[in-house]
């Protein structure tokens, strides 16, 4: 794995061929349909979503991760040799998602982490996500910085990204 590790929660609608290229982890919400509960692209996923959608005439409610499944998100990252992680989540006005991937970096005090939230507007178009294929190109360490240094610069590029405003 390169030094810095990409993570953001299944509210990105990231297509998993994109993720898997960039090697970018998705930690899942979860879908709720009645008594039954699915976590987003690991038991169902957006087209099968609105399947359901159409054939209930129903909304489904969702629930976000729990902190627990960031922190093995961040610790899997951690296992594949990241010295730090970007995690981008769903904004904080509308999901407690940030929150929980901010409660799992305080369980990981040592480690460098680095959550983030905004609004997500409409990335997701054809062709394959720039921000993304962007963010991942910053992974590979700046000559003579410390690892806190190039999270610091990651971040930076991030925020003039545009990503989620």
């Amino acid at each position: 794995m390169l030094p810095i590790a990409i993570i953001t929660d299944t509210d990105s609608s990231l297509p998993a061929s994109i993720a898997a290229q960039y090697r970018i982890q998705q930690v899942p919400i979860n879908i709720h349909f009645g008594e039954k509960t699915f976590q987003a692209a690991m038991d169902i996923d957006d087209a099968e979503a609105f399947v359901r959608i159409d054939r209930d005439g129903k909304l489904p409610t969702t629930s976000a991760p729990t902190p627990g499944q960031f922190v093995e998100a961040y610790q899997t990252a951690f296992d594949n040799e990241a010295k730090s992680i970007l995690c981008f989540c769903v904004s904080a006005e509308i999901s407690g998602t940030y929150n929980a991937a901010i409660t799992a970096r305080e369980l990981l005090p040592d480690h460098d982490i680095h959550a983030h939230s905004r609004s997500v507007k409409g990335i997701w178009q054809s062709p394959p996500p720039k921000p993304f294929i962007a963010a991942q190109r910053w992974k590979k360490p700046l000559p003579s910085q410390s690892r806190y240094a190039n999270a610091r610069t990651s971040t930076r590029r991030w925020q003039r990204s545009n990503i989620w405003r």
